[in-house]
């Protein structure tokens, strides 16, 4: 048999504004937390921007369309690798005109953020330009 037992309405009412205080206290903690994120992706993007060439974008940009990219490896060897991969299988240098020693070069300087960072922007082609950019990609990536 199961006792229930009623909690006195003062002491009922303060763990209902505690749990409320502390559940808006968490989501204010993951607002923030998300904002960081967006900042730091914006700071990184601007950091790529100032490394790459447009057409050397371009050309990771078509090096990334149709890759099935997973974390389980460390990002810059997984670009590199992918770079590696194109240019053997499809010529694509030769389609997009790039110095690939240079292009390599910049990809070993590539700190794993940039190079996640760098991954993520070319995948998704977002410019992460709003707050918003940010968490629908992220709502995306929970489904």
């Amino acid at each position: 048999m199961r006792v229930m037992v009623q909690l006195p309405k003062q002491i009922a009412d303060y763990v209902s504004k505690k749990t409320k205080a502390i559940k808006e206290s968490k989501a204010q903690l993951l607002k923030n937390d998300i904002e960081d994120y967006y900042h730091l992706l914006d700071y990184t993007r601007y950091e790529l921007e100032k490394i790459f060439s447009n057409i050397e974008l371009t050309f990771l940009a078509s090096v990334c369309k149709d890759w099935l990219y997973k974390s389980d490896i460390h990002p810059q060897q997984a670009l590199l690798i992918q770079v590696d991969n194109q240019i053997k299988l499809n010529r694509l240098h030769e389609k997009i005109p790039i110095q690939v020693k240079t292009l390599k070069k910049k990809l070993n300087q590539l700190t794993s953020f940039q190079a996640h960072t760098l991954i993520h922007l070319l995948k998704d082609g977002l410019a992460f330009d709003s707050l918003s950019d940010v968490i629908q990609l992220l709502s995306r990536q929970e489904k």
